[in-house]
Order: structure tokens, then sequence, then C-alpha cells
């Protein structure tokens, strides 16, 4: 992304370079992506949606490197959903297993079982874009998934550092 650093180290974070205007070529471009998925661009979710937990990888560069709420050598998923569970007790939350890593994600099902609360429910299937179309709210560590969902006008936290940190948009 840069060649300066990479991430919550990157130049777009600590030179605050989210402050250019794109161009108009720039936004239609972005709003071009998002018919080809069949969203709209600032689309809202659904504020009595579910909350979508975007997790990575759990040894992913970002969650191990910018994730200070990890401790140690814990594993991020677990730490990703102890905060949620914590945080979002009595809400509807869909998790949502990064797609290339499904096996890894089935191989410590177990264990993450025991850390969500009643009602949750695990998704891996299809795109994640309708989902975001119909959630109230997003949580990730620091996914890409954040920015699609900041541009469809729905609420995102982020607990980890990523390029978007100190910039008030989330």
């Amino acid at each position: 992304v840069d060649t300066r650093g990479y991430f919550g180290a990157s130049s777009i974070r600590h030179d605050k370079l989210w402050d250019i205007e794109p161009s108009k070529a720039e936004e239609d471009a972005v709003k071009a992506q998002y018919k080809r998925l069949g969203l709209q661009w600032g689309m809202s979710g659904n504020p009595d949606g579910a909350v979508i937990v975007a997790l990575q990888h759990r040894t992913d560069t970002g969650c191990y490197r910018y994730f200070p709420l990890r401790h140690g050598a814990a594993d991020s998923i677990a730490t990703m959903l102890e905060i949620c569970a914590k945080h979002l007790p009595n809400r509807p939350v869909i998790v949502r297993p990064h797609p290339r890593y499904r096996s890894q994600w089935e191989e410590r099902a177990g264990v993450y079982q025991k850390i969500m609360r009643p009602g949750w429910t695990v998704n891996m299937d299809g795109s994640i874009y309708p989902m975001l179309a119909s959630a109230s709210a997003l949580v990730t560590v620091n996914s890409t998934t954040a920015v699609e969902a900041m541009a469809m006008n729905i609420p995102v936290a982020t607990v980890g550092e990523g390029v978007w940190t100190d910039s008030h948009a989330m």
C-alpha cells in the first residue's frame, strides 16, 4: 500500500493523507465497482439488522502486528470474539470468517463457539456485500471490509490499527 510503511505505520496514516479529495474519475470508478456488485454508492444498511464481525486469519499481519488489544501470542480471532462478546452481549451478530481461511476456522471452531454468545451465527457463504447491505454495523480488527462498509454508510468499529487510524472515520 505504501512504500514508507505498512498499515498502521503507513504514511497515509502518519501524514494524514486522507485529507486529499478524490478526483471525479476516482469517485466514478468506485461507484462503478459498487454497481457491478449490485450495490449503490452511499446506500445504508438496516438499523435493525445484525452486527457483522468480519474476521481475518488469526495470523494475518494486520492482526498480528497492528492489533494492540491482542495479548502476546493470543489467537487474534479468539481475542476479537471476546471483545465483541463483551460489548455486544444482546445484539444479533453474524460472525464472518475470512472466506479464504474456512479450513482454519473449522479447525478451531470449537474454541470459537465457546466464546460466542447464544443466538450468534456464523456465515461463510457467498459474498459479504448483501450481508453488509442488511447490517446495522460492522466490527473488524482492520479488514479492508471496513472501507467498503463505510462507503455504504454502515457504521464501522475497528479494534486494530490501519491506514485510517486517527482519521476520525471510525
